[in-house]
């Protein structure tokens, strides 16, 4: 009969966790930037492609009282108000947030404080995915809006995430026209205002994007960290 042996034994254990990774989500832009402007505009119509998927709107009114008080439709059963933020020089600058419930062509509608109709207004809405289906939950992390003095670069709020792999998105205003920046990461959407829409959709550290115009000029920015989960 063999002598017992006294040996070191490894126990390797492995633990799932119901298949939860702790990895962010892709999230990439649907389709291209729906935009409309005017003296009292308020509607905007988009065609959202999937359920679960993000509507992140902005809103540019050029006054010193009115702001946007209520966003319906779209596609989204509730919106919620991410910023808003007037400037020094009379325009209320807002980002709002909804998830696609329904997709398909849809108006959104938005509704002011006071009256708008000799206000000139501009509304852009632009679709991000996260990959996550119909169940995808997006939240505001972090906003700000700021004004700065004279200049040909435009600042965007610096904004820092909580977690990695989210949604930064912008909005720039100037009396002139906006021209694309550089910072790495950000695509560059102008409107037709000659404003600027800006985004980048993996942000996992402190950013600080800009924009340019020529020749210098004051503007406005107010800018939005989304997660999804």
């Amino acid at each position: 009969m063999a002598a017992a042996g006294i040996g070191a034994v490894l126990v390797v254990t492995s633990i799932v966790f119901g298949g939860v990774s702790s990895a962010a989500p892709t999230i990439t832009a649907v389709g291209g930037l729906a935009d409309a402007q005017g003296s009292g505009v308020s509607s905007l119509t988009v065609s959202p492609k999937s359920v679960g998927d993000a509507l992140v709107l902005t809103a540019k009114v050029s006054s010193a009282t009115a702001t946007v008080s209520s966003v319906a439709g779209g596609g989204v059963t509730t919106w919620t108000k991410l910023i808003s933020y007037q400037d020094n020089t009379s325009h209320d600058l807002e980002i709002w947030l909804g998830t696609v419930t329904t997709a398909g062509s849809a108006k959104i509608t938005v509704g002011y404080s006071t009256s708008v109709s000799g206000a000139s207004v501009e509304l852009t809405a632009q679709e991000f995915t996260a990959g996550l289906g119909a169940t995808t939950v997006w939240a505001k992390d972090t906003a700000a809006g700021q004004s700065n003095v004279s200049s040909t670069t435009i600042a965007s709020p610096p904004l820092t995430p909580a977690t990695t792999g989210e949604l930064y998105l912008g909005y720039s205003r100037s009396p002139g026209q906006l021209l694309a920046g550089s910072t790495p990461g950000f695509t560059y959407d102008p409107t037709a205002l000659g404003n600027m829409v800006l985004y980048d959709t993996g942000v996992s550290s402190a950013v600080a994007p800009t924009s340019r115009q020529s020749p210098a000029d004051t503007s406005s920015t107010v800018g939005a960290l989304i997660e999804a989960s």
